[in-house]
C-alpha cells in the first residue's frame, strides 16, 4: 500500500476538528524568538535562585552556558521533586494491540510504506495479556497502536480500553489524535489519560519528515491535548523525539506547551516524556541532532524546575 498524501501540514483534513485556541501561536511564537546563546553564567544562577520559573529562565536552563550548572541544576530538580511527589516513582507498562499504520513518517518502523510483520490482538488475546500484566501487580496500563484508523477504529480501541479498566485503576492510551467528542467516547470506556508526542516542533521540519497520513497535519496533532481535556480526560502527556530538530528549542516548546495547558485547564495532570533519537534507517533524510547523555539530563532537569 502506497500513502502519498501532498498537502501543507498547517492544512487541517475534512472532519479534523478546529478548537478556539492560541497555544499553537504563543508556543510557535516563543520558538521564532529565542537565542539561547544570549544566556549568560548570571542568567542561570538566577533561574536556579527562584522556586517559580518563568520562560526566560527555563531558556536559561536549557542554554549552552547552563551546561555548566549540571550538578547545581540536578541537584535543586531533585530537592524540588521530593518536596512534591517524595520518593515515590510510579510505575506503569506499555501494552501495544496493534501495530497497523496509515503514515508515512520517514523515521519510524511502523511507515505505512514499511514491508513489516502487522498484527492486531483480537478481544480474546487482549484479554490474556491483561490477566497476565496484572498479575506483576501494576495498577496503570498504557494502550497503544499504530496510527491507522482504518485497521483500528474508535470502537477497536474503546472495547480494548472498557477490556483494560476491568484489570487496571488507571488507563491511557497512546494511539492516533481524535476529536474531541471522540475522545469523550474513550474516556466513557474508562481510559484516564491520553499521550500524544508532537516529535518536532518546528513545522517546516515536520513537514519535510511527515510524508503522509494524518500525522502530516501540525496544527492538528499539536491541539490533541486540549482536545482531549475537552472530552473529559483527566490527564495528558507531552513529548518531542529529541534529536530530530534543535533539542533546546524542541524541550523549550514542549515545557511550554505544557504549562499553558496546566494554566488554562489547571486540575488536568500533565506529564512529560523524554524520547530521543537514535541512529536509524533514512538518517541522511533526517539528519539527526546528537542528544548526549548530558545534554538528556539537562532536558529533564530544566523540565522538572520549570
Amino acid at each position: 500500500m502506497k500513502f502519498i498524501q501532498k498537502t501543507d501540514p498547517m492544512e487541517y483534513l475534512e472532519g479534523q476538528e478546529q478548537i478556539n485556541s492560541n497555544i499553537m501561536q504563543r508556543v510557535l511564537g516563543a520558538a521564532n524568538s529565542v537565542e539561547f546563546d544570549k544566556f549568560n553564567a548570571t542568567d542561570v544562577e538566577h533561574a536556579l535562585s527562584k522556586d517559580n520559573l518563568n520562560l526566560n529562565d527555563l531558556q536559561a536552563l536549557l542554554s549552552p552556558v547552563a551546561a555548566n550548572y549540571l550538578e547545581e541544576m540536578v541537584a535543586k530538580a531533585k530537592a524540588t521533586k521530593e518536596r512534591y511527589f517524595g520518593k515515590n516513582i510510579y510505575l506503569f507498562t506499555p501494552q501495544y494491540i496493534a501495530n497497523h499504520c496509515d503514515n508515512n513518517c520517514v523515521y519510524c518502523g511502523f511507515n505505512v510504506n514499511n514491508d513489516i510483520k502487522r498484527a492486531q490482538l483480537d478481544e480474546d488475546d487482549i484479554i490474556k495479556e491483561l490477566k497476565n500484566i496484572a498479575k506483576t501487580g501494576l495498577k496503570e496500563i498504557l494502550i497503544l497502536t499504530g496510527e491507522s484508523q482504518t485497521k483500528t477504529p474508535l470502537s477497536y480501541i474503546a472495547k480494548a480500553c472498557e477490556l483494560a479498566k476491568r484489570y487496571f485503576d488507571i488507563v491511557g492510551v497512546e494511539i492516533y489524535p481524535l476529536n474531541s467528542d471522540e475522545y469523550a467516547i474513550l474516556h466513557a470506556s474508562g481510559v484516564d489519560f491520553v499521550t500524544v508526542f508532537q516529535e518536532t516542533y518546528n513545522p517546516i521540519k515536520y513537514g519535510k519528515i511527515h510524508l503522509g497520513g494524518n500525522k502530516r497535519v501540525f496544527p492538528y496533532r499539536f491541539n490533541a491535548q486540549e482536545r482531549a481535556l475537552m472530552g473529559g480526560m483527566r490527564g495528558v502527556a507531552f513529548g518531542a523525539l529529541l534529536g530530530i530538530d534543535d533539542w533546546r528549542r524542541d524541550a523549550m516548546c514542549t515545557a511550554l506547551h505544557a504549562s499553558l495547558i496546566q494554566a488554562k485547564y489547571p486540575h488536568a495532570e500533565i506529564s512529560i516524556s523524554v524520547p530521543r533519537l537514535r541512529p536509524i534507517i533514512n538518517n541522511n533524510r533526517i539528519n539527526p541532532r546528537d542528544v548526549t547523555e548530558r545534554a538528556l539530563l539537562q532536558v529533564i532537569a530544566a523540565y522538572r524546575l520549570f
